[in-house]
């Protein structure tokens, strides 16, 4: 059995890194986008049909943030021993039948324990946690190409699945795009996880970034040391890494960066038509968006490899504030749609960062545990942001105040980044000399 999956994930020659990449790709693309981008879309559609307020519509993605937040902190170290290949694989099974339940709903508690319980608990398995951590560990030298291929995930699908989703629900009703969603996550993401992920390059023999095989001179073999073992780095516990400044800093900096990451994009096709969009158009703009994101994360791998992680969450929080203060103030359409892509390019690095940051700061034995306890501080910014736009919206129908105080959080943020320097690392150890084999 072992043998055939080997060849499976060997399957001409490519590192299997790169395939678990790939199943991280769509779990983020559907799982993702489904109550992000393509939520913007069936805001207003349930809107109409369910007689429902915006703030309710939008209250079940926080208790979903605020679900998934708890599940990770408690998942994170079995994610670490054990490898996230189960967790994705149910996390798939479980989020595409809570999708397909929303199609069902028809009053607000139908709704959010379809949405909000059942999408939350799968969160950290299928589009945060559980993917970061076993590409963490899978990639060290390649960490920044292989982050933004797994986040373009969320950008493609603001170029991809909008317009799917906008000519679905106009063709055949909301209801029908939310069942789409849960069966493409029952078709693709569960039997690409099955198939592909497994916990570390070390348990199939191989050493990371595709740089071969371990042989019997190399550290991880036990026997004499090789001149620069790539697999070497700081060996960090728990309660270390949660001892020093720097976890805590980057951890603040996140939580502020977190809420127009979390909400502006939610509200953007009804903002658009706020701005005179007409319902046709302001889908195309918000594509317009997604274009802007992937792009984005083409510059933020770029800025992440030649810069280095810490100097680039500094520039990503003041470029953030200053796209969003533009996207906030602009008046003319065509102003709006420069802004969008500018917002969008500033966005499209925040995934990248808060998914690179934990193993370039802290190495990669502990990096579901540390992913874990940072959202226990990020989800309530990341969950509540959506709901108090909503809020805001509903109580003076426009988003100004709201997005501009964001903008506010981002500068603020920069300063956190900018105090959060690299660690005083512990003596390094190789990572198969502390740990016991674990099946993946």
């Amino acid at each position: 059995m072992t043998t055939k999956i080997q060849r499976v994930l060997n399957f001409r020659t490519i590192y299997p890194g790169w395939w678990i990449v790939m199943a991280g790709f769509f779990a983020l693309f559907i799982s993702g986008g489904a109550t992000g981008f393509a939520f913007s879309v069936l805001l207003q559609p349930m809107e109409r049909d369910l007689g429902w307020s915006r703030s309710t519509l939008v209250g079940a993605l926080t208790v979903a943030n605020l679900v998934g937040g708890l599940v990770g902190a408690f998942a994170g170290p079995f994610v670490d021993r054990y490898g996230a290949r189960m967790f994705m694989v149910w996390g798939a099974i479980i989020d595409g039948l809570a999708l397909a339940l929303v199609s069902l709903s028809r009053s607000p508690w139908q709704y959010y324990i379809a949405l909000g319980l059942g999408a939350g608990i799968t969160r950290s398995f299928l589009s945060g946690l559980a993917p970061r951590a076993a590409i963490a560990n899978w990639f060290v030298k390649k960490r920044p190409t292989a982050f933004a291929i797994f986040t373009t995930g969320s950008a493609i699908s603001g170029i991809v699945l909008v317009p799917i989703t906008a000519w679905i629900v106009q063709g055949w009703g909301w209801q029908a795009a939310w069942i789409f969603m849960g069966v493409a996550l029952w078709v693709l993401v569960a039997p690409l996880s099955w198939l592909f992920v497994r916990r570390r390059p070390e348990d199939m023999g191989l050493l990371p970034d595709g740089e071969g095989k371990i042989s019997s001179s190399s550290p991880l073999s036990g026997s004499a040391p090789q001149p620069k073992p790539l697999a070497e780095e700081p060996a960090w516990t728990s309660k270390q890494v949660l001892g020093t400044k720097a976890f805590w800093l980057l951890a603040l900096g996140f939580v502020l960066t977190s809420l127009p990451a979390s909400s502006i994009f939610i509200h953007m096709v009804p903002y658009f038509s706020d701005k005179g969009f007409s319902p046709t158009l302001a889908p195309l703009v918000f594509s317009i968006y997604g274009w802007g994101v992937l792009g984005g994360r083409a510059v933020w791998g770029y800025t992440i490899a030649h810069l280095g992680i810490h100097r680039a969450l500094i520039t990503y929080g003041v470029n953030y504030g200053i796209c969003i203060a533009i996207f906030t103030t602009a008046s003319s359409p065509w102003m709006i749609v420069a802004a969008t892509i500018l917002l969008g390019l500033a966005t499209g690095g925040g995934q990248q960062l808060q998914g690179q940051a934990w193993p370039d700061y802290f190495g990669r034995r502990i990096v579901g545990a540390i992913t874990g306890y940072s959202q226990v501080l990020v989800t309530p910014s990341w969950a509540g942001a959506p709901l108090l736009a909503a809020f805001v919206f509903d109580a003076t129908r426009s988003y100004s105040s709201v997005f501009l105080s964001f903008a506010v959080a981002c500068w603020l943020a920069s300063l956190f980044f900018l105090l959060a320097g690299r660690p005083g690392a512990t003596k390094p150890k190789v990572l198969a000399q502390q740990q016991k084999p674990a099946t993946a």
